[in-house]
Order: structure tokens, then sequence, then C-alpha cells
């Protein structure tokens, strides 16, 4: 597996979870079995409910192993495939219900069940997940984290602190990440010029953006782009 400009073996019965817009690919070797279950990010808000500790499953690539977990995500797949074949009634209600089973047995296998303390991560986790949905809609206009504080209404210190707590990054370096995943994305699978990418990001000054992402990725976006095409 490619991740984030790293590779990754993944071992048998392993579960991978991988959040909207991270980049990455697959590279599966001949006889390789199982399941790649695709949902839209939508969906997955609407499974999850409200419920901070399954919302958290999603706040970074993750990967479990276990013949135990494997073997009750196998039953709810194997239903899942089903489903999405048939036409039965109640099809919807049953997708969802076998997706938050899914999600129950991964949150509940990674730990997230609530503990001395966790009332504040919990907050924390509310705020991250607002400000990461605030960063969407955003990042390309370069919006200060004073905006983004005050329309989550924190400061930009708590706003610092919950960042830290959930993902171990600051908050500005959350930011800086969804613009650098949007850069490789467009250096890899489009044509535009690299004068082009910067402006689609918001970049006034080309050059700027190349020391950007070159700080960020160790080499230029015209380098990161010949190394990536030829990977492929």
């Amino acid at each position: 597996m490619i991740l984030d400009d790293q590779r990754k073996v993944i071992t048998p019965l392993s579960v991978v979870v991988i959040p909207a817009e991270t980049v990455h690919g697959f590279d599966f070797e001949e006889g390789t079995d199982g399941y790649v279950l695709t949902v839209a990010k939508l969906f997955i808000d609407e499974a999850v409910e409200g419920d901070i500790q399954l919302a958290q499953i999603f706040s970074g690539p993750g990967f479990c192993v276990g013949d135990d977990l494997a073997n009750k995500l196998l039953v709810d797949l194997e239903a899942l495939s089903y489903e999405m074949i048939g036409a039965e009634p109640g099809r919807r209600i049953a997708i969802k219900l076998h997706i938050q089973r899914i999600l129950i047995a991964l949150a509940r296998h990674s730990g997230h069940g609530r503990g001395a303390g966790e009332v504040a991560r919990s907050r924390s986790a509310v705020i991250v997940a607002r400000y990461r949905r605030l960063i969407e809609q955003s990042f390309r206009k370069h919006t200060s984290l004073d905006v983004y504080a005050e329309q989550l209404g924190v400061s930009v210190a708590y706003l610092n602190v919950a960042c830290r707590t959930i993902m171990a990054r600051s908050a500005q370096s959350l930011v800086h990440d969804r613009t650098m995943i949007e850069a490789k994305r467009a250096l890899l699978y489009t044509a535009m010029t690299v004068a082009e990418v910067a402006a689609s990001l918001g970049f006034r000054d080309p050059a700027y953006f190349n020391r950007f992402f070159s700080r960020r990725a160790g080499m230029s976006p015209g380098c990161y782009r010949q190394v990536g095409r030829l990977g492929n």
C-alpha cells in the first residue's frame, strides 16, 4: 500500500481504514483475497449518528490485525455484498446497519471507549471534526486561524490544544496537510502546470507555492510529479 508517499506492507487478516482525502494506492499481489469497501463521507456522517468514538475512527489512517476482528467484520461484509446486489425491502436501512456494526467493531477493537478524562477529549474531538469540515470548505482561501477559531467559538490556543490532543498536529498543520493532499493529487493526476496548481490552491505567487511544497515534501513540485509518475 502507498500512503502519503510511504509504502506499507499489509499482512493477512488486516483491516485498513483510509479517511477521505488521503492520498493512497494499492499494489495487490497475485492471490490476494479480501474486501474493499468505499463509503461516501455523507453516508458515514449519517451512520455514526453523532457518536464521537465512531467518528474518531476516521481521524487518520488506521491499521488493525487480528483473527477475532476479521471474523466479526467478514460476517457484515458478506451481508453487505448481498444487499448491494439485491433489491430486497429495507435495503438502504440494512446497508446502514451493517456499516454501523463494522464501525462499532473497529471502535471497540481500537479502544475508543470512554474512560477517565475522556469527556474533555471528546469535546476536543467534536471541535476538531468541525474544524476539519471548515478546512474542507476554506483551505483554498488561506483563511486565518483567528477566523477558524471565531467560527468554532473557541480561542486559537484551545483550537491548537484540541488538534494536538486528537490529531497530534497543530491547527495550522492540518490546513497545510489538506493543501498538500490536493497539491499532490493535482500534480499526479491532472495535466495542470505547477503554476496552475498553485493558482488553483489560492497561491498568488508560484514561487511561494514551490517553497511551501518543497519544505513539506522534501522535493519541488516538478520533481514530485516526475518521481510519482515513474513510480506508477
